[in-house]
């Protein structure tokens, strides 16, 4: 009876140590980051944790380009969560929340009246997902696709999306980055990029 005892103490101590290990893999926001590590299209999604010397933190998944979360401090000094987010990347997927929250737009951030535009006489017709409009780059935008990450370390994340001629309808191969950058002045410097063919 002894030995049984002392099996289960050992069980206990070490399903103690696994769930504080869990604890501490969590972001200072509290995402699992496991909650990130799937699959979109056959792409595969994760969550990056950017920080800072003042212990700041920004976390952005590739799915979207989406800044999930900004811990930042308030006048007290307390860290708070400034962003509207989701706890696991599925809940961005369009098949289950048509949500913008966070995201990188493209190729074009706002309304499209009427889903067409013309460009030295060719008119382009796109598909419409806002009424009568084109928003936020059509229905299967930049928002809903797996960005490629180029680079990432502690305080910067740079990523790809490189959208095909004809994407919702747009003209021209384009290769666009967005670079997010963490400074210790508890600023996120947010840079684009982008080359096209036509």
């Amino acid at each position: 009876m002894k030995h049984i005892y002392s099996a289960l103490a050992a069980t206990m101590a070490l399903l103690a140590v696994g769930c504080a290990q869990n604890e501490s893999t969590l972001t200072k926001s509290g995402l699992d980051p496991q909650n990130f590590v799937s699959e979109y299209n056959g792409s595969p999604t994760a969550l990056y944790t950017l920080t800072n010397a003042n212990g700041m933190e920004v976390c952005i998944t590739n799915f979207g380009g989406r800044i999930v979360s900004i811990m930042v401090p308030d006048k007290d000094g307390a860290f708070r969560d400034v962003v509207l987010g989701f706890d696991k990347v599925s809940d961005y997927f369009p098949e289950n929340n048509a949500s913008d929250f966070g995201a990188a737009i493209g190729r074009y951030a706002n309304r499209i009246a009427g889903g067409s535009f013309e460009i030295d006489g060719t008119v382009y017709n796109l598909p419409k997902n806002d009424s009568e409009n084109t928003l936020h780059g059509g229905p299967t935008g930049w928002q809903y696709q797996v960005y490629e990450v180029v680079e990432a370390d502690a305080s910067h994340i740079k990523i790809l999306r490189d959208s095909p001629d004809g994407d919702n309808g747009f003209p021209g191969h384009v290769k666009a980055y967005v670079t997010y950058t963490l400074t210790d002045q508890n600023a996120i410097d947010i840079y684009y990029e982008a080359t096209t063919d036509q």
